[in-house]
């Protein structure tokens, strides 16, 4: 299977400027690859043989690294982190958020690129996170004696990776993998399945429960607006990381229920506020395209609007349309419920964010490649939602009914509070896998 990945390789990549002719996201990331090898290798003279390389495919992944990263770094100061990037989502966010000294995009699984980097960097440890295995840079990195540990792992119950022909290729790698700390005993059980010989399959837990703990006692100083912390508020309800069907059931719900009962909406103004409710909405990728088709679908629907952006010098509309990213964690600590996308579609979105802060969480019925999404169902903190119809109830509900509203957001930040920990478990493998190998070999052949 390798020798088959990597000879069809080269058409991949004679391909890839094609694809992005036709993709904004795939387009960006392919001009940000450009002289990556170059770059990377220049860096090797600043970095040989103190390098700790750290790869997330994007925002979701680097901030479960986060917390990792912190740790290791007063733990082993002498040490630097290489963080790589597969999305230019991710990219981007490491540039903004400014924590992150050496950051690049993840360079083509090209053979010799990946293999000109590593001699280069000579790095004592190779950090993957989650998922994102790439073949010959795995290969490459064993073979020259580099451990490489998979960090915050999963493997979905229906993962592709567990199937024909994907299955003989990921066998190989994890075969090659020092250690795999798995979120889950779930997770760990699938990946002993799979390599049943793997003398290092560990369940660690999850570095978010970690990190969102960091981001909620950092919300006070995010740059969220003045005119968003107001006290009194609106009831505030967040619908985060949305796509479009997610968009679609949201305003339908909204729409309906802030038609429904004009008395129990008076109701809410008894908390002082000018506006009874406002909805606050966060696109999963607010790009300039998708921002305008919202805009002109919420002045359809007769709803009044204004951007993110724009808050410094306006009052906030009834919908807050969020057209940045990097600012979901911090802005769930200035709602009252909050719907999570992406559940109408390949999966939930991090969950775990609202419930740290306290919140009622609703998403969609495909989210069964959260285990902490069915958790917080099973506590009575979250609810499916199947339909505008079922959120526009469940809205009646929590705005209506304040101890209701505590009681679930109780039980939501309860069940993260019982899951930290995950990172200095984490640490133990990187620091017990950098002791294995202080100094990298290459291996025969």
């Amino acid at each position: 299977m390798l020798r088959l990945y990597n000879a069809l390789l080269p058409a991949a990549r004679l391909a890839a400027p094609l694809l992005a002719l036709g993709d904004a996201k795939l387009r960006v990331g392919w001009r940000g690859r450009k002289g990556v090898v170059a770059r990377l290798v220049a860096q090797a003279a600043e970095l040989r043989g103190r390098v700790v390389w750290m790869h997330s495919t994007s925002v979701g992944e680097y901030e479960q690294a986060r917390p990792l990263v912190a740790l290791l770094a007063a733990a082993r100061p002498e040490l630097a982190v290489l963080h790589t990037f597969f999305s230019p989502s991710g990219y981007d966010y490491a540039r903004r958020l400014g924590e992150a000294a050496y950051y690049d995009y993840l360079p083509f699984d090209d053979r010799n690129d990946v293999s000109q980097v590593l001699d280069a960097l000579q790095p004592r440890l190779l950090v993957l996170v989650k998922f994102d295995l790439w073949p010959n840079l795995v290969v490459e990195a064993a073979r020259r004696g580099v451990p490489v540990t998979l960090v915050d792992a999963t493997l979905q119950p229906r993962s592709r990776r567990q199937q024909w022909p994907a299955r003989s290729l990921y066998r190989q790698l994890y075969r090659r993998l020092a250690c795999i700390s798995a979120v889950s005993p779930a997770d760990a059980e699938r990946f002993r399945a799979l390599v049943p010989e793997h003398p290092a399959i560990f369940v660690d837990g999850d570095t978010r429960f970690d990190q969102v703990l960091r981001r909620r006692e950092a919300a006070a100083k995010a740059p969220i607006p003045d005119v968003l912390r107001r006290r009194p508020r609106p009831f505030t309800f967040l619908a985060g990381s949305t796509w479009p069907a997610d968009e679609r059931t949201v305003l339908a719900a909204w729409c309906a229920w802030r038609a429904a009962d004009a008395a129990g909406q008076a109701a809410l103004t008894e908390r002082g506020a000018a506006q009874s409710a406002r909805l606050v909405l966060v696109p999963h990728e607010p790009t300039p395209s998708h921002l305008q088709a919202l805009e002109k679908e919420l002045t359809a629907l007769g709803l009044q609007s204004t951007r993110f952006s724009a808050l410094v010098e306006s009052e906030p509309a009834e919908v807050v349309l969020v057209d940045r990213v990097g600012v979901l964690a911090e802005l769930y600590a200035d709602a009252d419920a909050a719907y999570v996308g992406g559940a109408f579609g390949r999966g939930v979105h991090n969950v775990i964010e609202p419930a740290i802060m306290g919140l009622p969480l609703f998403f969609g019925p495909g989210h069964h490649n959260a285990p902490e999404a069915e958790m917080l169902l099973e506590t009575g903190a979250a609810a499916v939602i199947r339909s505008s119809v079922d959120l526009e109830r469940q809205l009646q509900r929590v705005a209506g009914d304040t101890a209701e509203r505590l009681h679930r957001g109780g039980r939501a930040r309860a069940f993260v509070a019982a899951n930290l920990g995950a990172s200095e478990r984490c640490l133990q493998r990187l620091l017990q896998a950098l002791e294995a190998s202080p100094t990298p070999v290459r291996e025969p052949g």
